[in-house]
């Protein structure tokens, strides 16, 4: 295609992108829901069609791998030409109606919810691209992923990868891609995740919207109270597919809700589609997909089913279920699940313990004002924790609160179940939709107590991850706490509260972020371009991105938990060789002029007696590399080809150059 040449390429075909299926989303909707739908819920509906569609035209193209910068710039134009012309047929001759004042009170609210998400909003695109990618998941797995399918033009299982990266789910890495292809960089592939968060909010509020018929300012103030969540804060501008699982989820718990409420089967269809996108995101949401399922059976009809389960295989196919189809082909499993812990397992299962202590942590952590500790009842030692990291962080004070509380409100709206509810936004009454927060609540619940004995090592390990987890229970903890109220004159008090949650923690956790600091985002917007990484710069990927030339070959020695990404280069245009794994001889190709090792996970993780969170003071960063671990090292240290660089053998990892 020639490189671009305006400024601001980087930015406008993304967001054209973005508007284009928002827009075809949009009519979509209209089409398929033509009545009974307030605010909110249609913008949810509008944003999850336009992301399912997304995935669907991303997919059609790397399946058949044409998945390139001019193939996916030609699909935008002809999904905004449709959108365009479908909005042109249905608002020909229509009149709208002039907007009525908005009262005081709900103008306030209106603006106590907007100005904060906007302000955090333009934060982050600007965090975005001042910044390079810096979190472990980022470089060790999401995009690394992303070059290697834009390069490929399309999905490839990558057979030379660690099993728990090849063998998960794409749809977040193929999306990342795209980015890259179109834009030629890396600079704003943290604004996928700022997307998704938006969306988990927009979804988060028509959940409140169907539950209590709340008009649409109220409804937002429950979305403020998800938005303050710190973890979702964190993830917000971060590599992460969390926040995109959590919106499919939610949106499609939305979806579930309005099919017990009503029985339409668009609903239905629209709602397996949904959790179809959300298991081929995360394998976690099979969980909670497997728990809604019994849903469907509300008014059981055999052409029902038959249909919605079609419409299931093909949206599971187009939507990221390929890459489990992928993975039976090619090594006779579907995602690696296994009881055991082995080279092949992604997700073990069976830590009882969990039960208890998983919620435990769950609600005690918001409150725990250490950093890098969490104290917990059944150790004398505190377990290892990280209070500003994504992978771990809380779901804040609030939602704390409130979780503790939604058992005495579910008992009392129990009790006065027969009392009508109030009249809708805009003077529609509706029946009482019992059956609705019912069904949804305890569809929820069942996939976090299916989730609980998910065994990660060491111990606890699974129990300080659940935050990010457990983001789609979320809103509906809120839409039982706060929902109630916002139908009457707490609205405006819990508008400031919210607010008030929100500018707090999204301070705290912008200036504290462990992978993005305040202070390191002020360095690097004075340093434009950098790639180094504050927290860990001398990994052995970082040590050759600053010593390598933009098209020397480098090989990498890589495991679970390798830094890969900066391998890549800042122009993704450095030529990166694999080497395979084995017992045999270590082969390096003639053109690498760096080899990269980094297999630093056993010596970090790996302790044998590191077996719980407890223990980390005297077993982190203490364990010792196997055989597998050392083997290219070992072999070139014997290589007259290579000389050795640098060597930390703490974390074992080491950068030769070819010298012959």
């Amino acid at each position: 295609m020639g490189e671009y040449t305006f400024w601001y390429r980087r930015y406008v075909l993304l967001l054209a992108t973005v508007a284009a299926f928002v827009l075809l989303g949009h009519e979509i909707c209209r089409r398929v829901w033509k009545g009974g739908v307030d605010p909110f819920e249609r913008a949810c509906y509008t944003g999850l069609i336009a992301l399912v569609s997304w995935l669907a035209t991303l997919w059609l193209t790397a399946i058949v791998h044409v998945m390139t910068a001019p193939v996916l710039l030609g699909r935008t134009f002809i999904v905004a030409t449709v959108a365009l012309l479908l909005w042109w047929r249905r608002t020909r001759g229509v009149t709208h109606a002039p907007a009525g004042s908005v009262p005081p009170a709900t103008a306030a609210t209106i603006l106590l919810v907007a100005i904060p998400l906007v302000l955090w909003s333009v934060f982050i695109l600007w965090r975005g691209v001042i910044i390079p990618p810096v979190s472990h998941d980022a470089l060790a797995h999401h995009l690394p992923k992303a070059v290697l399918f834009s390069r490929a033009a399309g999905y490839e299982h990558l057979s030379f990868l660690d099993a728990r990266i090849r063998n998960i789910p794409a749809n977040y890495e193929l999306m990342l891609a795209e980015v890259i292809l179109i834009e030629r960089s890396d600079d704003i592939t943290e604004w996928l995740s700022l997307l998704s968060y938006l969306l988990l909010l927009v979804a988060s509020a028509a959940l409140c919207e169907r539950w209590w018929r709340t008009p649409p300012a109220a409804s937002g103030v429950a979305a403020m109270f998800v938005a303050s969540v710190p973890v979702a804060l964190l993830h917000s501008g971060a590599h992460k597919n969390d926040l995109m699982t959590a919106a499919l989820l939610v949106g499609a718990l939305v979806l579930a809700g309005r099919w017990v409420a009503t029985g339409e089967v668009q609903t239905a269809t629209a709602m397996v589609v949904v959790f179809a996108a959300a298991v081929g995101t995360k394998p976690q949401a099979a969980a909670v997909a497997l728990c809604a399922a019994p849903l469907l059976f509300r008014g059981f009809r055999l052409k029902t089913m038959v249909r919605l389960a079609l419409a299931g295989a093909i949206a599971f196919l187009l939507l990221g279920g390929f890459v489990y189809v992928s993975n039976a082909v090619n090594e006779s499993v579907l995602i690696g699940i296994a009881g055991t812990h082995d080279e092949q397992t992604v997700v073990a299962y069976g830590d009882w313990i969990n039960l208890w202590q998983a919620p435990y942590v769950l609600l005690a952590a918001p409150f725990v004002g250490t950093r890098y500790q969490l104290p917990v009842p059944w150790s004398e030692t505190p377990w290892f924790w990280r209070k500003y990291e994504i992978f771990f962080s809380h779901l804040g004070i609030p939602f704390a609160l409130c979780a503790l509380a939604m058992p005495v409100v579910i008992i009392r709206w129990s009790r006065g179940r027969s009392r009508p509810l109030p009249m809708g936004a805009g003077g529609r009454d509706r029946p009482p939709l019992h059956d609705e927060r019912v069904a949804v609540t305890a569809a929820a619940a069942a996939a976090l107590l299916l989730m609980l004995p998910v065994d990660f090592r060491p111990h606890g390990m699974f129990a300080i991850s659940l935050p990010r987890y457990a983001l789609f229970v979320v809103p509906i903890v809120f839409g039982w706490t706060v929902g109630p109220l916002l139908r009457g004159r707490w609205t405006l008090p819990l508008a400031v509260i919210a607010a008030v949650s929100f500018g707090a923690y999204a301070v705290d956790n912008a200036v504290n972020d462990t992978f993005a600091p305040m202070e390191y985002v002020r360095w690097a917007a004075k340093n434009r371009g950098t790639r180094v990484v504050a927290f860990d710069a001398n990994r052995a990927a970082s040590l050759v991105d600053r010593r390598a030339g933009p098209q020397d070959a480098v090989a990498i020695d890589a495991g679970y938990g390798t830094w890969i990404h900066p391998a890549f280069g800042r122009e993704l245009t450095r030529p990166v060789h694999f080497i395979p794994p084995g017992v045999g001889p270590v082969e390096i190709p003639e053109s690498v002029r760096w080899v990269a090792i980094d297999r630093s996970y056993a010596s970090i993780w790996e302790h044998p007696d590191f077996k719980d969170l407890s223990q980390a003071r005297r077993f982190l960063v203490r364990g010792k590399p196997g055989p597998e671990e050392m083997r290219v090292l070992d072999a070139l240290q014997k290589d007259r080809r290579f000389e050795l660089v640098v060597y930390n053998r703490v974390t074992n990892q080491a950068v030769f150059r070819r010298i012959h």
